[in-house]
């Protein structure tokens, strides 16, 4: 798809991440429902602070709430999916290499 200058829009967009610690209340709550409102199929929040990737799917415009959530913790992999289609498999142990360190 391709788009002439300016901010992508919400249907521009496959996939939002966020890196969450301090912020993590935020990026549930306030960041969650912006989202979904704006129907971005997948949102991430890569809590830094329980070492795991939640995954949010299946937005609802109306709650402004995605349907689905969906943890991966450290030893499995987080499917990349891109119009339907998994396109890579993410490991949770190289987003965060010295979480076995810290346990």
């Amino acid at each position: 798809m391709e788009r002439k200058g300016g901010q992508p829009r919400a249907k521009d967009t496959f996939l939002v991440i966020e890196v969450a610690d301090s912020s993590l209340a935020r990026d549930r709550g306030l960041k969650q429902c912006l989202y979904a409102e704006a129907g971005i199929t997948c949102y991430w929040v890569v809590n830094a602070v329980a070492f795991q990737v939640e995954v949010y799917t299946r937005p609802d415009l109306t709650s402004r709430k995605y349907r689905n959530r969906t943890d991966y913790k450290l030893g499995h992999g987080v499917p990349l999916v891109i119009r339907k289609d998994t396109v890579a498999l993410i490991s949770i142990d190289a987003v965060f290499p010295y979480a076995s360190q810290k346990s």
